[in-house]
């Protein structure tokens, strides 16, 4: 059903010349298996611009195994750079009441966030969190909002993260020895660095000890925040932007 679908929809725009991108796939598992296979196979990738899949299960470290195995499966039907979208990305928090207890709110922007991060770094073309309304499914909710309309701060974080990369490009992971960085890509533009250090747990106790400085430090949802007494960096959301001259972190990269 869903091949002969697309077809048709691929020749109506072409006949009509509609000039939009035609996405395809919106597969719902995050690495590609037989279903995808015989989409190929018969001939999805020769009708679309872009293909889609959504990453619930997986969390932010998987994320670039995830694209690899896309792009495997890609370039195994010849089409190695068609654009990768990823169309849904969550983090539920329990349905019930009108807003998440913080720390609720906290895992869910912590999860969703950073994997816009891992996909930027790993070049995906789109990224959509799921989902900005207040959004009962069962017995959990995906919302960004609460239920009087006001923002969470899964939706803080994920509009700083926005700001935060922006026209920024990856080009590398920080030098980072301490075993509770589960993630460090880094992003530049001009003379310019941004690490994005993670991880993975809020903890308002957390610290890295790394030899940066004369660099800005920004929580999750982008408010400034200071080293500590004794020279080291604070992480208490799970994750922290560091950003200044390329010169700052020379030799970590």
């Amino acid at each position: 059903q869903l091949l002969p679908m697309v077809k048709a929809i691929a020749y109506s725009f072409q006949q009509a010349d509609i000039r939009v991108p035609l996405v395809g796939g919106v597969f719902g598992q995050p690495l590609p298996h037989r279903f995808e296979r015989e989409c190929a196979r018969n001939g999805l990738l020769d009708q679309v611009s872009a293909v889609s899949f959504h990453v619930y299960r997986h969390g932010p470290p998987e994320i670039p195994h995830c694209v690899a195995a896309y792009r495997q499966w890609l370039a195994a039907f010849g089409k190695p750079s068609m654009p990768l979208w990823i169309t849904e990305s969550g983090k539920s928090w329990p349905a019930g009441t009108g807003r998440p207890r913080r720390e609720q709110d906290m895992t869910s922007a912590l999860s969703i966030t950073m994997k816009a991060v891992e996909a930027r770094a790993c070049g995906i073309a789109r990224y959509f969190a799921f989902v900005y309304p207040f959004y009962v499914q069962g017995a959990v909710n995906f919302g960004m909002m609460g239920q009087e309309h006001t923002p969470l701060r899964i939706m803080a974080a994920y509009v700083n993260c926005v700001a935060e990369l922006s026209g920024w490009s990856y080009v590398g992971n920080l030098k980072i020895t301490d075993h509770a960085v589960l993630l460090a890509p880094v992003f530049a533009r001009g003379d310019q660095l941004t690490a994005v250090v993670y991880t993975g747990k809020a903890n308002s106790d957390a610290a890295l000890t790394v030899a940066i400085h004369g660099i800005s430090i920004r929580g999750i949802d982008g408010r400034m925040l200071r080293r500590n007494a004794n020279g080291s960096i604070p992480i208490p959301d799970g994750m922290v932007y560091l950003r200044g001259p390329a010169s700052a972190f020379a030799g970590k990269v």
